[in-house]
């Protein structure tokens, strides 16, 4: 059974495509389709508004895009549930990620 929300919605919904996954460990072990949590990462040596994304067993897989960070912050409250997937064709990852607002 899929946990996929977008063909099923109820409500809006907010679509971005995962940042940073490069950086994260053992993104293989992830591909597929995942109910996540969307957690705010104030300690970020980089972005003190960065907004990590995490699997449910708890591992980073990624960020949410710094350009719409600000966007989420003013429609959900974190930590948040997000839907997400990350395939791999050819050596690429692609990924996207959903939260209900």
């Amino acid at each position: 059974v899929s946990v996929w929300p977008k063909e099923n919605r109820i409500g809006e919904v907010m679509e971005f495509t995962i940042a940073g996954m490069s950086y994260r460990d053992d993104i293989d072990d992830y591909l597929g389709e995942h109910v996540g949590t969307l957690e705010a990462e104030p300690t970020n040596p980089y972005d003190a508004n960065a907004i990590k994304i995490l699997a449910e067993d708890g591992h980073h897989v990624g960020y949410v895009p710094k350009d719409i960070t600000s966007e989420i912050r003013k429609s959900a409250t974190l930590p948040c549930t997000c839907y997400f997937y990350i395939e791999e064709k050819e050596g690429c990852y692609f990924s996207n990620c959903y939260i209900k607002i």
